[in-house]
């Protein structure tokens, strides 16, 4: 079952933050987080999260996603470790190819024939 930890912020408001951890072999193999202004709502994403995991092959499912990189995910990675700004040309084009469908790609799924289309996109009326 989850887990749920209570936190008081500085404001005196609350928050709930709801964590489910599934393991397997003694690894943590999956870890899931969310956090509610309702010790109500935290209790209620736990049980329906613990129940769809419940599912035929929905614990694999949920593990495989979870790993699963697309390119907007690596190049967002890229510009938040690089240690100076780009300039417009280059934060542009970056921008560009995370909204491209590109973007959406898994890193893993992806052949040469994704890169070829992404170098010469098809022009309008063909």
């Amino acid at each position: 079952m989850g887990t749920i930890m209570k936190r008081e912020k500085k404001d005196g408001a609350k928050s709930y933050t709801a964590i489910i951890r599934k393991k397997k072999g003694g690894k943590v193999i999956l870890s899931l987080t969310e956090t509610f202004k309702s010790e109500q709502a935290a209790e209620r994403w736990v049980r329906q999260t613990e129940r769809d995991l419940k599912g035929k092959g929905a614990l694999d499912q949920a593990v495989a996603a979870r790993h699963r990189k697309t390119w907007a995910d690596v190049i967002r990675e890229y510009v938040a470790a690089s240690p100076d700004t780009f300039g417009k040309t280059k934060t542009a084009n970056l921008s560009y190819l995370r909204r491209l469908d590109f973007g959406n790609l898994a890193v893993q799924e992806t052949d040469d024939h994704d890169f070829f289309c992404l170098s010469y996109p098809p022009k309008f009326g063909q």
